[in-house]
């Protein structure tokens, strides 16, 4: 809805004028806020968000130019290629979904507040998690935000290196029979 977009756009907004990384805000927003908000049945009475005219008449001309390009080509084509030229109907003349939404519905607030703390993992052991209606979670621990995957790499490596170096030294040693 409008204001679900609303809500994301500001969120996205004010995080990365904070200048927080990308890593986290794909894990809060893609992982957490968002995830729950399109799992949310919106009311009635909730504006939807509509395509603007200029938009579908832009698909409808890219449409028509993608259609002729593969043509063209010569490829083989599965399926209708002309299913990309017929062109989407256009909506409500200007019924954009551009203008901005005065305030955001409590529901709509708190189902992206709890989407951020149930991607965020501080809500992990907690009794009851998982039971309600948002379904099991999955977060990796609060403290392997910021360990990039070479750096856990590299810890890794040196574990397996400290414990099994002799063993796999060992392994290359030239042994001689036993001795009767």
């Amino acid at each position: 809805t409008l204001e679900e977009i609303e809500a994301v756009r500001t969120f996205n907004e004010q995080y990365f004028a904070e200048h927080f990384s990308k890593a986290l805000h794909y894990k809060l927003m893609a992982r957490g806020a968002a995830l729950h908000l399109k799992s949310r049945t919106p009311v009635s009475s909730e504006a939807r968000l509509v395509t603007p005219t200029w938009a579908i008449q832009k698909a409808n001309e890219y449409g028509s130019e993608v259609a002729e390009s593969i043509r063209h080509l010569g490829v083989n084509v599965v399926g209708d290629l002309g299913a990309l030229i017929v062109p989407v109907a256009l909506g409500a003349p200007e019924a954009s979904g551009t203008s901005s939404v005065g305030e955001i519905s409590p529901g709509v607030a708190a189902r992206m507040a709890m989407g951020v703390l149930l991607a965020s993992g501080r809500a992990r052991g907690e009794r009851g998690v998982g039971k309600g209606r948002i379904g099991p979670t999955w977060s990796e621990p609060q403290e392997l935000f910021r360990v990039s995957t070479l750096e856990l790499l590299g810890a890794i490596f040196r574990r397996i290196w400290a414990g099994g170096a002799e063993k796999i030294a060992g392994l290359f040693e030239r042994h001689e029979p036993p001795r009767r």
